[in-house]
């Protein structure tokens, strides 16, 4: 009896430890997956993918259409495609179930790459698992900053910030730089087929 106990116990435990690993694997960012999202899905594979949070029509950088994941008032992510909506009027916005992703932007903080890098990490601590900054650049329309390091993954993209100013440091005139602030973060991660 004490030996079916012990069986038991040690059976919960090992379900627990397998259900937190599981959605420690949720939250992992790799070149094609953000959770369970993943580039190539449709909207409405995105919607039975993310259970009970939900797909709320905003646009992103430059007025960009856009489906942002809400776990309740958190945004968690927003995905674009080629033709997830028919209209040009963020209200009016029709969602084009059957559209395919192909560019996801994660915001929340739980997610990580297998290495540990997440949104909100400072820069210098990305750097002690990716290597060195090799540069940060301001992209030309949208003014935002991304940073690559020395050993940065293939496939993922990291949006740098300075927290109310750029997160790198510019010569005048110039629009890259390996110098950044030291308050400097990580603000989003990037994915884009």
């Amino acid at each position: 009896m004490r030996s079916m106990k012990h069986s038991l116990l040690v059976a919960a435990i090992l379900i627990t430890l397998a259900g937190f690993a599981n959605a420690q694997q949720n939250k992992l960012v790799t070149a094609n997956y953000a959770g369970v999202v993943r580039l190539g899905m449709t909207v409405k594979q995105v919607r039975k993918a993310i259970g009970r949070m939900t797909l709320v029509r905003e646009a992103i950088s430059d007025g960009v259409p856009a489906l942002t994941v809400k776990d309740g008032s958190r945004s968690v992510m927003a995905i674009t495609g080629d033709d997830i909506t028919k209209d040009s009027s963020v209200d009016k916005w029709k969602i084009n179930e059957n559209a395919k992703i192909d560019y996801i932007q994660v915001y929340d903080k739980s997610f990580r790459t297998a290495a540990g890098v997440k949104p909100g990490m400072l820069i210098s601590e990305a750097e002690k698992k990716y290597g060195k900054v090799k540069e940060i650049t301001i992209s030309e329309i949208e003014q935002q900053e991304y940073a690559t390091f020395a050993r940065g993954p293939k496939g993922i993209s990291f949006r740098v910030s300075g927290n109310g100013s750029y997160a790198g440091t510019y010569l005048k005139g110039r629009k890259k730089t390996a110098r950044y602030r030291r308050t400097a973060v990580i603000s989003h991660i990037d994915l884009a087929k």
